[in-house]
């Protein structure tokens, strides 16, 4: 990532100078008011991080390129701040020049908060540390001088030092008005920037961690632990290297993020944060544990520390340019921090309330400290120790047995697939937690949890990634992360494209993973996640390429088909005596009595969350004692029954009125909610939010709610949510329901997408009908474009069922792109059929129908009726003059009449559509492909296979996966028509592999099909054969008629070919009668031939000869050559058999020319066979016996010794005519070799 390391840094570490002095200018500027800006906006969520990256990327990005085109170089961004430091080899006024473009450039911008400048001058000395990963500071008189001046510069001003003003006096000196000790900066004459580009700087990998730099991305909101550590400004270089490399040293090793080292003028700050980039769950105490361990070095014993530590929210993200960017963080939170370090004593720690809250931590209140920033004074904390916290999710509760049956499942080699199922609250999260860190030490885990706010395709197993990959620095996964986050970026590619890439990433993702362990994959709320990443998963699992655990209510439908032992389940049962006793315990915090043992066995039914509330029921309201050291019922005043239910409301009714109003309108938001749309409703309903915070603390202390962030939360279990909610008269959640709708619109009216589809279901439970559908036909189109078929029909049907009739036309409509990209082509049909029935239309509207209507029915293979409604659209489209409509017709008739084997037809369809392309890249695939189709059927290959090609090589180009599948394979098919077999397998499986992982069922069977034709070419029947049936279901699946009758054909030949004349010939007949239904020409005379060969063989030449005469009758009416002369060699093997030697001749001479067309070797053998014995005795015998010793072809050689060995009868040539055809049978089990050797017996 270009401008991490400043040039000047990177140049200096390249020669080997580890530090040295100079005198410099030093620009400093500060944005003020920066801290209430970034709270405003944090009020708004991911939005208003997204802008607040934007005017930091605006002002740090100008400031950046003005600096470094001028010469001077950013050391660091120092939150709301920088400076730019200028060597006193430049001229004096190219600071001053630096600045003003940087003001220019922000008031172009519109940059909504001001800008203050102070440029001073002084020394400035450098360092850079000897540990690795290395570190290097910046500090001098020069800095704090500019530091100084600018805090005494007004709003988007510039101010000089005298010193600096004086300096530039004989450089043309610009116009400046003094103001007490400094002068303002009023005007400058231009000056020409001498053109320059970013440095490519080479050492970036020195200075930081790969596993920090792969998570430098990114905007956001959260919360995060700052740690400033103070050290004396006078510390010598030697000690300050020690400090550096042994606190950076603590900082990587708990995954948190170190900055850099600043000076002020009360000494030096090592400036450290945890929870961003990297977010452990565990950021609070890794920061505590880092300070704990640099206070008790010993090898900072003599070096005078001081630590502060806070915690809360703040921006966070990477801004700049390549010519200098920084991964900030910044906050009232994080100034808190600096203001703490400053405070404490040599050697204290000291951290404020939210930092120690229930970690366990030894601390003395310290005092309040009134910091900048924050209203009222802070009370802070002297941290000793910290002690370990056992969390309860750590606790088994009794299941260890359990545990041992998971770990053992995962561990063998055919689990693919581990459910955990069980009601709510029986601790399935829990336990497979529990499996993932007993078996982490063989499987590579991998955490993904279904987030419905989620919409975009793979957003989950994005997050998933981003999570996981801190520890990994294969730079194959971190040019892949990287890769993944430019796709999602393009705004100019199209949704097709963006999803096939971000699936191939993905998978790409997969595959390395894999290489070093076994990969597993925890996912929680499967339910929530996107039907891409579902059927991504599950495609991996079918590959036997991931292991998946799972946690569900009720058993997932998509592991339902897994096979014997990759699948097991486990179903959770509730709590014995013993799981209770340790719950209890936990809860307590002490020992249990067995009376209460006995009444939460009975009446919690051993589930662990029930359980749990009611011990936490019994202790709220009193009914607990202690009795010999161990709690138990006051069995007197103990009123326990009721369900799970009442227990909840009953610990609700001791919650405060507020507190318990607040938990009942965030019921209404979700189990998840963010505060800004909380804020909303409480606002739209007239209630106050001064209390809020206080309100959600209590929430949180009475362990319903969770805090993820200061701007989200969580109901700690979903049970506590839906009682809440069910607690609420409908009436009153309608009005809630409307209130979050329109919370909603304002906190997200910047970034509405991916909330449509719950603004749509508010909409729907609030009984606003037409906002409803609203909300579902624009969520439908947002997922459309994002790529996510599924969801989009999911809610254009959802629409459907409540929109008015006139609204039906639109909605319709809208569901076609993903019926056509899912393949549920019948569906789309339906849903047009569904139109012209109900709705009146227009002609421009009948006319679009008609055209999909069309499109549609070619693909069943309704060839008759396509070609009615094509030909009525175009007629239509005329009418209208709609030139696009006539288009779209054309290359629909085109395939239409390919499919058919009307060639000349389909080709001058082809040729109108691509007449109206002038850009090559723009040309219809499927255009380019069915040129290609026809071009092989007129034998002209290498025309055929150049068209594919090159159009590869546009589609590679432009990233078009779903061309690259067509294209991969049709090549395939083209090859092994040429007989290029090996080669044509390897484009079929190209194809193939990129279709499975695509879940494009269509391709899927084209290639199956197109496979098994290239595998039985080879001699790899068996396979073959697997590929045709796997062709034949995804045809039946897909309601392809034509793609189930090529499956039936290939089946039935090549049952034929190994003798199975049964269910050769069933197969067969079924695939004529489907060709015949529908048109396909091609597929009629195919089964004609393979039948024809077949009766020969079984003796019935007449029946053979009227088949051969039907397929020749319809290759003529194709002008289909190859299957013309295929024809005529059938036909004239069946006279040869009866002795019609003359007619036999005639019909070889008439197929000679079409025979020698085609790069063929078998059907060239065929014919000069068949032509040898048309000869006379003489001349046959000489031919045959030159045929016979041909040892490069055994099938013509074969052959050749059956035809010498029936025309001699002796028994050598017979014995030699048995052993050339055994050798080929033992080979390959075709039935003309039996046949052959049975006549010779």
């Amino acid at each position: 990532m270009q401008g991490l390391l400043p040039g000047f840094i990177d140049n200096q570490f390249d020669r080997q100078q580890r530090q040295g002095r100079m005198f410099a200018t030093v620009l400093f500027a500060d944005l003020q008011g920066f801290t209430s800006y970034t709270e405003r906006l944090m009020k708004s969520g991911k939005s208003g991080a997204e802008r607040l990256s934007r005017l930091l990327n605006d002002v740090f990005g100008s400031a950046a390129e003005a600096i470094h085109r001028r010469g001077g170089f950013i050391p660091y961004f120092a939150g709301d701040a920088f400076a730019g430091l200028f060597p006193e080899h430049l001229a004096p006024e190219d600071a001053l020049y630096a600045a003003e473009e940087i003001r220019q450039a922000l008031d172009r911008l519109n940059v909504e908060i001001p800008l203050r400048i102070g440029i001073d001058l002084g020394q400035v000395e450098w360092h850079i540390t000897s540990s690795s990963p290395h570190t290097w500071y910046i500090r001098g008189e020069g800095i704090a001088r500019a530091v100084h001046i600018q805090t005494m510069a007004p709003a988007n001003s510039i101010f000089l030092s005298h010193d600096y003003h004086a300096r530039l006096q004989g450089h043309g000196g610009p116009a400046c008005s003094p103001v007490g000790e400094c002068y303002e900066l009023t005007s400058l004459a231009a000056k020409e920037i001498i053109a320059s580009s970013p440095q490519q700087e080479q050492h970036t990998a020195s200075f930081y961690p790969i596993f920090l730099t792969q998570r430098f991305h990114g905007a956001e909101f959260r919360r995060v632990t700052s740690l400033f550590l103070a050290f004396p400004e006078d510390l010598s270089i030697e000690d300050t290297d020690l400090l550096l490399q042994v606190a950076t040293a603590e900082i990587y090793r708990r995954e948190g993020y170190y900055k850099e080292t600043d000076f002020t003028d009360k000494g030096g700050l090592i400036v450290a944060f945890f929870g961003a980039p990297i977010n452990t769950g565990e950021s609070r105490r890794m920061a505590l544990q880092t300070a704990l361990a640099l206070v008790n070095h010993p090898a900072l014993a003599n070096i005078r520390i001081r630590i502060g530590v806070s915690t809360g929210p703040a921006f966070c993200g990477l801004v700049g340019n390549d010519w200098r960017r920084q991964y900030i963080v910044a906050s009232r939170s994080v100034n808190l921090a600096a203001r703490l370090a400053l405070k404490a004593r040599v050697k204290e720690i000291l951290c404020d309330e939210s930092t120690i809250r229930d970690l366990g931590a030894d601390t003395r209140e310290h005092e309040q400290v009134q910091a900048k920033g924050f209203q009222y004074p802070i009370t802070v904390f002297s941290l000793s120790d910290l002690q370990e916290v056992v969390q309860k999710d750590e606790i088994l509760y009794g299941r260890k047995e359990v545990l041992d049956a998971m770990v053992h499942w995962l561990q063998q080699p055919s689990v693919q697939c581990l459910e955990v199922l069980g009601e709510p609250g029986i601790g399935k999260t829990f336990i497979t937690r529990a499996a993932v860190k007993e078996t982490g030490n063989v499987i590579d885990w991998l955490h993904l949890q279904g987030d419905p706010a989620n919409t975009a395709p793979f957003a989950d197993l994005d997050q998933a990634w981003m999570e996981n990959t801190a520890r990994h620095t294969d730079q194959r996964v971190i040019d892949l992360i990287e890769e993944n986050k430019r796709i999602r970026a393009d705004a100019e590619m199209s949704p097709r494209v963006r999803f096939e890439r971000l699936q191939d990433v993905h998978v790409r993702l997969f595959q390395i993973r894999q290489q070093d362990h076994p990969l597993g994959l925890f996912i929680e709320h499967w339910q929530d996640l996107d039907f891409a990443t579902r059927a991504l998963i599950r495609e991996q699992i079918v590959q036997k390429k991931l292991i998946v655990m799972c946690t569900s209510r009720r058993p997932i439908e998509e592991f339902a088909s897994l096979e014997g032992d990759m699948h097991h389940v486990c179903t959770l049962e509730g709590l014995g005596h013993e799981g209770i006793t340790i719950l209890a315990n936990t809860v307590l915090q002490g020992p249990i009595a067995a009376p209460l043992i006995e009444i939460l066995d009975r009446a919690g039914n051993g589930n662990p969350f029930y359980t749990e509330q009611l011990l936490l029921y019994l202790r709220d309201n009193q009914l607990l004692t202690r009795e010999e050291g161990a709690w138990t019922v006051k069995e007197s005043e103990l009123v326990l029954g009721g369900t799970l239910q009442d227990i909840l409301l009953a610990r609700l009714d001791r919650l405060e009125q507020g507190v318990r109003e607040v938990l009942k309108s965030a019921s209404v938001i979700g189990t998840a909610f963010e505060l800004p749309v909380l804020q909303q409703i409480m606002l739209a309903e007239g209630t106050g939010t001064e209390d809020l915070p206080v309100q959600l603390h209590h929430a949180e202390q009475a362990e319903i709610l969770r805090s993820m962030d200061e701007l989200s939360y969580i109901f700690r279990h979903s049970l506590l949510r839906e009682v809440i909610y069910d607690l609420q008269l409908e009436s009153r959640l309608k009005q809630l329901h409307g209130l979050a709708v329109d919370a909603m619109e304002i906190v997200y009216a910047d970034d509405i997408g991916p909330h449509l589809g719950v603004l749509a279901e508010h909409s729907e439970a609030a009984g606003w009908i037409d906002r409803a559908v609203h909300y579902l036909e624009e969520a439908g189109h947002y997922a459309l474009r994002q790529y996510q078929n599924q969801e989009a029909l999911q809610f254009f049907d959802r629409a459907l069922a409540h929109a008015s009739a006139d609204r039906h036309y639109a909605l319709h409509l809208a569901k076609l792109p993903a019926y056509e990209a899912l393949g549920m082509w019948q569906n789309a049909v339906d849903s047009i059929e569904a139109i012209l029935e109900t709705a009146q239309v227009h002609d421009g509207r009948r006319a679009e129908l008609l055209a999909a209507l069309g499109h549609f029915r070619v693909l069943l293979g309704a060839y008759q009726q396509a070609d009615d409604h094509l030909e009525e659209a175009i007629r239509l489209f005329e009418l209208q003059g709609d030139q696009p409509g006539i288009t779209r017709c054309h290359r629909d008739l085109a395939t239409l009449y390919f499919r058919q084997g009307d060639y000349e037809r389909a080709e001058t369809y082809i040729t109108r559509s691509m007449v109206q392309v002038d850009d090559p890249s723009e040309i219809d695939n499927q255009l380019v492909m069915s040129l290609a189709l026809i071009r092989m059927n007129q034998g002209r290959y290498i025309e055929a296979e150049q068209l594919l090609y090159n159009d590869l090589l546009i589609r590679h180009q432009t990233g078009e996966k779903q061309c690259l599948v067509s294209l991969y394979t049709n090549l395939g098919i083209v090859q092994n028509e040429m007989g290029h077999y090996k080669v044509a397998l390897s484009n079929l499986e190209k194809g193939l592999h990129l279709a499975e992982e695509m879940g494009h069922p269509l391709w899927i069977s084209i290639a199956l099909g197109s496979r098994g034709l290239v595998r039985e070419h080879l001699g790899d029947w068996k396979n073959a054969m697997l590929d045709y049936q796997q062709d034949l279901v995804l045809g039946r699946e897909l309601q392809d008629r034509q793609g189930e009758s090529i499956a039936l054909e290939l089946m039935g030949s090549l049952e034929l070919r190994q003798g199975l004349w049964a269910s050769g010939e069933a197969h067969l007949e079924q695939s004529l009668v489907l060709s015949q239904q529908i048109g396909y020409r091609k597929g009629q005379v195919k089964a004609y031939l393979s039948l024809s060969r077949a009766k020969l063989i079984q003796g019935d030449a007449g029946l053979a000869l009227s088949m051969a005469g039907k397929a020749s009758a319809l290759a003529r009416e194709m002008k289909n050559r190859k299957l013309q002369a295929q024809s005529h060699l059938i036909i004239a093997w069946i006279l040869l058999e009866a002795g019609e030697g003359d007619q036999a001749r005639s019909i070889l001479a008439m197929a000679e020319e079409d025979v020698m067309q085609w790069d063929d070797p078998a059907m060239q053998r065929d014919w000069s066979l068949l032509s040898a014995r048309t000869l006379d005795p003489d001349r046959r015998m000489a031919v045959l016996l030159t045929f016979r010793q041909q040892e490069e072809d055994r099938e013509m050689q074969a052959e050749a010794a059956y035809q010498v060995a029936r025309m001699t009868g002796t028994p050598e040539d017979r014995e030699l005519a048995r052993s050339y055809l055994s050798r080929l049978l033992d080979e390959l089990p075709a039935a003309v070799y039996q046949y052959r050797l049975n006549q010779l017996t």
